[in-house]
This record gives C-alpha cells, structure tokens and sequence, in this order.
C-alpha cells in the first residue's frame, strides 16, 4: 500500500530502507536489526546475557532511539510515505495523515500463505506472531494501544478494497488534510 502511494505521489517510501538507514547510521548490518524491528521481547536480563556470552546483538532501546530520530528527522522534511514502525504514535498528528489498514484475520492468513509460499497453519502462525510482536512494540515504547481508533485518520479496510482504491483514499485524505493547514509538509504514516 505504502509503495502504491509513494509511486503515486513521488514520495519516497520507507519500509524496509528504514530499517536500512538506521543500520547504517548505527553501523550495523541491517540482519542484526530484524531481531529486534516492531519487537518487544528482549529484557535487561537477556541482553546482559548476550553481550556477556559476545553474541552479536543490538539493544531494544539503541534501536528505538534510533528509529525514533529517524523518523522524527523524515517527518519534519515531509512529503513521505513511512510504513509501521510506530510512526503515526511518533509524529504529531497534526502534521500527519495516520492510516490503518485491517482485514479479517483469514483474509490475512491466505495473503500471507500465498505472498509467502507457506501452508495457511504456518502463515496463521507468523500472523498471530507479528500482530503480538508489533502490538506489544507499541504498547511499551510508545505508550499507545495499536487498536484504538482514535490512534488513526484514516482506517481502510484492505479486503474490501483494492489496493489503487486504497492508494486513491489515502491521496485524497492527505490533499484534504494540506487544503486544511496549508504550509505544512505532511507525510503519511502507514
């Protein structure tokens, strides 16, 4: 959704290249940072353990600070697409366009089990997986309930609709959203 609207606008979209800008910045192979991207599940203890046993590691909390500047530094330029990752709790939201997307959890499974090439058991796992992970990343760091409405601008429901017709709402609030508080540079927060 988020690459439908950057190509649309001519916004640069950061997904995965967040993940790689903020490696780079902390001189860190992207990989290291995957074990610990929209996770909370390292406590002091465990990181205490793997630095003494030298395994190779990055600290939640090095990592949101950095995510946290970096998002922060993107929103402030604006005119961007910025997939998860707690953006929409980070920006304010004034001069930001927040967007859920949802879909029933099914709807989910097969996407995942056909995007992914795994069986539906396997893809109803990683599911379930990514949705605590991501929930409680959220819920720790940034104090937010990820399920509250209120969170958000805009909700889209992508079973039900296109992925172009998604991209045309989304494009549509943030023009309402600019005709509003003209002078702003907003970027999304999908």
């Amino acid at each position: 959704m988020g690459q439908a609207v950057g190509s649309r606008l001519g916004w640069p979209v950061y997904d995965h290249a967040l993940l790689e800008r903020i490696a780079q910045e902390m001189g860190l192979r992207t990989k290291l940072l995957e074990s610990v991207d929209e996770k909370h599940r390292v406590t002091w203890l465990a990181e205490a353990f793997e630095s003494f046993m030298a395994v190779p590691s990055v600290s939640e909390s090095a990592y949101v600070q950095h995510l946290v500047k970096t998002i922060l530094a993107l929103g402030l330029h604006g005119e961007c697409v910025i997939v998860g990752r707690g953006a929409g709790h980070i920006l304010p939201p004034e001069t930001t366009l927040r967007i859920r997307l949802i879909a029933p959890l099914s709807y989910r499974i097969a996407a995942v089990s056909q995007r992914e090439g795994i069986s539906k058991e396997e893809a109803a796992q990683w599911v379930k997986t990514v949705d605590r992970e991501r929930s409680a990343f959220i819920r720790f760091h940034f104090f937010r309930d990820p399920d509250d409405d209120h969170n958000y601008d805009l909700i889209l429901n992508a079973a039900r609709m296109t992925t172009d017709q998604c991209a045309d709402s989304i494009i549509e609030a943030l023009a309402r959203l600019k005709a509003a508080s003209p002078g702003i540079l907003v970027p999304a927060s999908v």
